[in-house]
């Protein structure tokens, strides 16, 4: 995978290129937000199980329950990447500052990491802060499927949060069920 993502660093264009300084920076987190949750599906982190709070201090922050034997592992850019144990679903958590359209941010995150156009699938909202859903798919360099569900939710104009939790095609039912839970317990405490 590391290959994979690799290319599609150096062949495209840049994130400043894409989107404007401000948005670009935003833009490439969260393209190493997708290769970094790609590449947790095979590395291995510390395991833990419990309450679970993203950013630790400040606010806003995601808070949330993590399963047993689940992984976590803030990345070089800030995120919190969470990786099943069975290395069939995983989750990247990331609190953006700024006033970002989500369909835009969407549809730029899943082109730059050459997953299908995203498909926005109605609302969402974490803690009454709204949001809307989306599903894009793609493959990694060996070829295996990913599924991707985006939830993408404004903090009135000052924050943008991203929880994009990947699925490999063939799941299975309990895997899902265990992710779909960790979605569920995602609360936010505002700024």
């Amino acid at each position: 995978m590391q290959a994979g993502f690799a290319a599609i660093w150096r062949a495209g264009p840049s994130c400043g290129q894409l989107a404007g300084n401000q948005r670009g920076r935003q833009m490439k987190k969260i393209l190493h937000i997708l290769a970094a949750l790609c590449l947790c599906l095979l590395g291995m982190q510390a395991a833990y199980a419990g309450d679970v709070r993203f950013p630790k201090t400040g606010n806003p922050a995601l808070s949330f329950h993590m399963p047993d034997a689940w992984t976590s592992e803030v990345d070089s850019s800030g995120n919190l990447i969470l990786t099943s144990d069975s290395r069939t679903a995983a989750f990247s958590l990331t609190v953006l500052e700024g006033n970002e359209n989500i369909d835009t941010l969407a549809a730029e995150a899943a082109k730059f990491a050459s997953a299908t156009p995203p498909q926005r699938n109605g609302y969402a909202e974490i803690s009454a802060f709204p949001g809307a859903v989306y599903f894009s798919t793609m493959k990694n360099d060996r070829g295996v499927s990913l599924n991707l569900k985006m939830v993408i939710v404004k903090i009135g104009t000052s924050h943008v949060v991203t929880v994009t939790r990947i699925t490999v095609g063939d799941i299975t039912p309990a895997d899902l069920e265990a992710a779909e839970a960790v979605l569920k317990s995602m609360k936010l405490s505002p700024p």
